[in-house]
């Protein structure tokens, strides 16, 4: 039985009765003894992120009315930044992810959409840290964050997935479900 580590990717045998005999997609064949620690199950640093089969652009509403509290407790922004930032935590390490925000400036533009984090070989520790220093300002361009976003992923070959975290309508005259549409 071969146990990962969801947030640590650490792999461990157990429970087997003499060695095991792993073979990786690339053909190394490594035998294994039992109880063995096979270490971290994270890709090499020099990987091509541009050929990873799995890209995630997460879109997170930082706008002004992520300030409102959600029952009296916490605001709507420190809820989502929590509960992102939890979950980046627990995604495979083969996942190409990215992290674009809009409403975080205080210009109040419709055009205040970034890409804060581009689509690229996960590191935790840097998302974590983009999460949590943001801060809520500005409109929500949900369309055109959309359009964004697409663009961003229109190159990167595998499967592609948009997550918006948003608590409201587009003020910026945009149609995210006209956009969402596009870019299916």
């Amino acid at each position: 039985d071969v146990k990962v580590d969801p947030v640590t990717g650490d792999m461990t045998v157990a429970d087997i009765e003499g060695d095991v005999v792993i073979t990786t997609e690339d053909g190394v064949t490594a035998s294994v003894e039992p109880g063995k620690d096979l270490g971290t199950a994270k890709e090499d640093d020099d990987e091509d992120d541009g050929d990873a089969k799995l890209h995630l652009l997460f879109i997170f509403d930082s706008s002004k009315s992520m300030n409102e509290l959600i029952d009296g407790k916490e605001t709507k922004l420190e809820a989502a930044k929590k509960a992102l930032s939890d979950f980046v935590v627990i995604l495979p390490a083969d996942l190409s992810v990215g992290l674009e925000v809009y409403g975080h400036m205080e210009t109040q533009e419709c055009d205040d959409i970034e890409m804060i984090v581009p689509v690229g070989k996960l590191d935790v520790a840097e998302m974590r840290q983009k999460i949590n220093s943001l801060q809520a300002f500005g409109q929500t361009p949900v369309a055109a964050a959309l359009e964004k976003a697409a663009a961003a992923m229109r190159s990167l070959a595998g499967d592609k997935t948009i997550v918006l975290i948003s608590d409201g309508v587009d003020t910026c005259n945009g149609d995210p479900v006209r956009a969402a549409e596009r870019i299916r």
